[in-house]
């Protein structure tokens, strides 16, 4: 943020010396030299609002830049929660196999037992 002073700005006009110019002696010229200083209000004016939207434009473009960042941020995020739930699904499927397995072996232990059983009768 730019700081801003308040200036005071004096023009004194004359036709020679100690030959200074008032509303009295020369109106024309006594308007026109408080045109000429009235303007710098208007320029100023313009300046300081060239300034401040400058100020806003780079404030705009930094929050679209944060903004692009945070999307592709959103994008990576949801990529690596897609391939977590995968992750997940690969898990469950590979628990259903090993459960299966273990069913499989634990008939075969059954199977055995049952043998085992029926020769020491």
């Amino acid at each position: 943020m730019r700081f801003f002073w308040k200036s005071a700005l004096y023009l004194i006009v004359s036709k020679g010396y100690d030959n200074f110019v008032s509303p009295q002696s020369d109106s024309a010229s006594y308007r026109a030299a408080r045109r000429f200083l009235n303007g710098f209000i208007k320029e100023t004016a313009a300046y300081k609002l060239a300034i401040v939207i400058e100020e806003e434009q780079e404030r705009i473009d930094d929050s679209e830049k944060k903004l692009k960042t945070m999307k592709e941020d959103e994008n990576e995020l949801q990529r690596k929660m897609d391939d977590i739930k995968k992750d997940i699904s690969d898990n469950k499927a590979e628990q259903q196999n090993f459960q299966s397995k273990i069913q499989g072996q634990k008939k075969v232990l059954d199977d055995y037992n049952s043998k085992l059983r029926m020769l020491q009768k």
